[in-house]
């Protein structure tokens, strides 16, 4: 279940102070959801403006999400999470969200969309010790509604356990899930071959 607070304030000419919580929680047993945070989907302040766009703070959804996510087929009515790829590795199925993050969307410049984010590590002097990054760009033509999207996502040391405050936390993520985990490891002997 996904509970949202959004709000906005008009400041001038066009400028408005934003922010977005949102918490996600099982509606059986109200357990938090996202590694049980309060705001662990969304929670984030920023600057809108009508004719450039916004600038937002906090922990937020990537590149990938924004722009590659609406034509994904998990996204929608006939995929659901069925079309989603294994450990969410593409995060299509929004399973990362990013920590400490900067991010920039533009206004829509006649069907054209782009984006940017970076994640801070948080980490003094080491500086690419769980850090996020990613962009991506949209184009909607007429009223066909065709798009192309690209985004990009790159995680350095996601879930690092030496820099637990940084852009992606340790278990926040299937993703980061799998790439953590111990790989199994098949045998090539047979059992019972004798000895020679």
């Amino acid at each position: 279940m996904l509970c949202t607070l959004r709000g906005s304030e008009d400041l001038c000419s066009g400028l408005k102070a934003i922010f977005v919580v949102e918490n996600g929680f099982n509606l059986s047993t109200g357990k938090l959801g996202q590694n049980s945070r309060e705001f662990g989907r969304q929670a984030f302040v920023g600057l809108s403006n009508d004719q450039y766009g916004a600038v937002t703070l906090g922990r937020q959804y990537d590149s990938v999400v924004d722009y590659l996510g609406p034509l994904a087929l998990n996204g929608t009515q006939y995929g659901g999470t069925l079309a989603s790829h294994p450990y969410d590795n593409d995060n299509l199925n929004d399973s990362v969200r990013i920590n400490n993050a900067v991010k920039f969307q533009s206004v829509d410049y006649g069907g054209f969309k782009v984006g940017a984010l970076y994640g801070f590590s948080n980490a003094a002097g080491s500086f690419a010790d769980n850090r996020a990054y990613g962009v991506g760009a949209s184009y909607v033509f007429g009223g066909l509604k065709v798009a192309v999207a690209t985004g990009y996502l790159q995680m350095n040391g996601g879930g690092s356990s030496t820099n637990s405050s940084g852009a992606v936390a340790s278990g926040d993520s299937t993703f980061n899930a799998a790439l953590n985990a111990p790989m199994a490891r098949a045998s090539t002997t047979a059992p019972n071959t004798p000895s020679k």
